[in-house]
């Protein structure tokens, strides 16, 4: 993938959806294109799993499984991938 240069510095405010983020900049809110983050089946033990906007993340533990903390104070559980409709995108680190 070909990067503009000079890349101008901004900040995450938040991510819309798979492709789309709105990043923060000299004031403004600008709407930032996010490469293509990869089917479901590309998938890797240990990728970075972002729900409802990256709003909420969890590890990809193979199979239909991830591991995540459903809300604040609770436990980490093992749940079902495909039980999840927001799923917006992956990472590997």
């Amino acid at each position: 993938m070909q990067w503009p240069t000079p890349l101008q510095p901004a900040r995450f405010v938040r991510r819309e959806n798979r492709f789309r983020a709105i990043v923060e900049r000299d004031g403004q809110l600008l709407t930032a294109h996010v490469p293509n983050s990869g089917r479901l089946g590309e998938l890797a033990p240990g990728d970075i799993l972002g729900f409802r906007g990256w709003g909420h993340v969890g590890l990809y533990a193979g199979g239909d499984d991830f591991i995540h903390a459903p809300q604040s104070g609770d436990v980490v559980k093992v749940s079902s991938l495909s039980a999840r409709s927001n799923y917006c995108g992956a990472v590997r680190p």
